[in-house]
């Protein structure tokens, strides 16, 4: 019965595994689909830098997920203590 049981659990830890990783990977096609157009709206052309996929993330995430001036303060201050 515990072997059994042991079983069941991994089967049941794999397909919520399963599922976490579709779940990310569409908020990861989500959040890079409405940076990059919403980014490229603001802000034009800009010339590639390495730190450019960066800003498009943390600019998308903060306007879905958080405050939107909250990414200005951090800028601003160069550190993410306050």
């Amino acid at each position: 019965m515990i072997y059994f049981f042991r079983i069941h659990f991994y089967f049941e830890l794999f397909f919520k595994a399963h599922d976490l990783k579709v779940y990310m990977v569409m908020l990861i096609v989500f959040i890079l689909g409405f940076g990059v157009s919403s980014y490229c709206l603001m802000y034009n052309v800009k010339e590639f830098s390495w730190h450019l996929p960066r800003e498009i993330i943390n600019h998308a995430y903060w306007q879905i997920f958080g405050e939107l001036n909250t990414l200005d303060m951090f800028e601003s201050k160069k550190s993410f203590f306050f």
